[in-house]
């Protein structure tokens, strides 16, 4: 899977409503899910969760705080899918670290656009910033 993600071009960047738009895409680029008008930090916490719960377990329900749909990732037959309402996105299991890696690195970009006491304002960004420090305790912006 890849992760592009990009900031509302119409609106000042705002640390604490960070407004943009997000692209996942399938490893084969067969798929994907765009969304625009989210928010950006939301979605970047719902998703380096989701792909670190598939890793122990079959199936993960997220709601993300700001939308009203649940994302959901689904494992089978060396499949992962990941679901948004009606739109789906699937990798391959052995790209599961692979995946996650992209993400993680997507998630840095985000976090070095703030300064550390803009990102201590934001809870949502805050607990990105605690996600890589779990996955890389030398993890530093």
């Amino acid at each position: 899977m890849q992760f592009q993600w990009q900031f509302d071009a119409e609106n000042e960047i705002d640390e604490i409503d960070i407004l943009g738009s997000i692209n996942i895409v399938s490893d084969d680029n067969s798929s994907n899910i765009l969304l625009k008008d989210i928010y950006l930090d939301d979605w970047l916490y719902a998703l380096v969760q989701g792909l670190q719960k598939i890793r122990s377990c079959d199936d993960v329900e997220l709601e993300i705080i700001s939308e009203s749909k649940r994302l959901s990732f689904h494992k089978q037959n060396n499949q992962i899918s990941l679901l948004y309402g009606d739109q789906c996105v699937k990798t391959s299991i052995l790209n599961l670290e692979e995946s996650i890696n992209k993400l993680v690195t997507q998630i840095d970009l985000l976090l070095n656009k703030f300064s550390n006491e803009q990102i201590e304002r934001n809870v949502v960004l805050v607990n990105l910033f605690e996600e890589l420090k779990k996955m890389d305790k030398n993890y530093k912006l």
